[in-house]
């Protein structure tokens, strides 16, 4: 689960005259392992912009807190990934904007 100090459930960027919609089914129950180094489809963030390849596409994001979780990231800048983080508890997706700075590694090569 997410804490608050990493994400907003709120904000969505301005140019999104309608938010775009959350996927439709549950991620995959299977988490990925979370790798030691880079390869084809993770990617090591260090700007909001990193995540691009990953856009649209289920992807499984490690914060630098230790917290993780399956996301559907639909917006970056070069500070911000936004997008639908998946609640287990509530078997939902959520909003959220996440700061680039607290992702530690993405991958959505699933």
């Amino acid at each position: 689960m997410f804490n608050c100090p990493y994400f907003s459930c709120e904000y969505y960027p301005m140019e999104f005259r309608q938010k775009p919609k959350a996927p439709s089914v549950p991620p995959p129950s299977k988490k990925p392992s979370k790798p030691s180094k880079p390869s084809a489809g993770l990617f090591l963030l260090s700007s909001g912009e990193a995540v691009t390849p990953c856009l649209h596409k289920l992807t499984y994001v490690w914060l630098t807190s230790g917290s993780e979780g399956w996301m559907y990231p639909i917006y970056t800048d070069s500070t911000t990934v936004g997008g639908y983080m998946w609640n287990e508890f509530s078997r939902r997706y959520f909003y959220i904007t996440i700061d680039a700075k607290n992702i530690d590694v993405v991958t959505c090569d699933i």
